[in-house]
């Protein structure tokens, strides 16, 4: 018996190769492209069991140069794409500026460690946010094609004398460790800040400076570099 492929699952594999191809595997790209939320595109790429409504597979189309009908059925003769009408009739322009943007909203993650961390998954799925952070973009090493969160300290995330109930702003793409960067990363089981460098093959972590340091184990995960503190919403 042959075995039916749901539409999403070959919509996905589809959607993988071209944001591959075109921005270098960052889904967020396209999605400030496209004009959707990064939210909306991130259950679009991992958990959607549905194919997108017609607006954002139109806009999808046109921020990758291809067809609607290529991203349903990968007919390759219709990969090439026309620009899609606008609502009013006219021609739309993907492109144009909105203006320049002065705050970024960030979601904020609780982390429990040990046990269950939302922090330990490549990207947290927004839905593990109690709350959001409005972040002057000033703040940001860096903004474009970057991926942000914002952890909060609690008594059992300790480490770079951070008080608790600080927001720490969380670059995902900035994982260079380095003494000047402050990091959270995953090791034994939770969640630590604190600072990195390397040694030979291992990394040393001190929660702050000046202090001893302590061997990270070979199965520690730098999660990313914070880049900004946030006291109050």
């Amino acid at each position: 018996m042959t075995r039916t492929v749901p539409p999403i699952h070959a919509f996905r594999r589809r959607l993988f190769q071209l944001i591959d191809e075109q921005f270098e595997g960052r889904y967020t790209a396209l999605a400030r492209r496209a004009g959707i939320p990064i939210s909306t595109m991130q259950h679009y790429v991992h958990t959607a069991k549905h194919l997108p409504g017609g607006e954002h597979m139109l806009r999808l189309a046109a921020a990758l140069g291809v067809t609607v009908q290529y991203l349903i059925t990968g007919q390759e003769g219709v990969r090439p794409a026309a620009a899609p009408p606008a609502p009013g009739g006219g021609p739309r322009d993907q492109t144009a500026p909105r203006g320049p943007a002065t705050h970024l909203s960030v979601p904020v993650f609780r982390c429990g460690c040990p046990g269950s961390c939302p922090l330990t998954e490549p990207v947290p799925t927004v839905a593990a946010a109690h709350a959001r952070a409005i972040v002057p973009i000033a703040m940001l090493a860096h903004y474009q094609d970057h991926r942000y969160m914002a952890v909060e300290v609690r008594p059992e995330l300790r480490g770079a004398a951070w008080p608790v109930g600080t927001q720490l702003v969380l670059d995902w793409d900035a994982r260079d460790p380095r003494w000047e960067a402050l990091v959270l990363l995953h090791d034994h089981g939770r969640c630590r800040l604190g600072h990195v460098t390397p040694t030979d093959d291992r990394f040393l972590f001190t929660a702050q400076r000046g202090s001893e340091p302590d061997l990270l184990s070979l199965n520690a995960r730098i999660l990313g570099t914070i880049v900004a503190a946030v006291t109050a919403l």
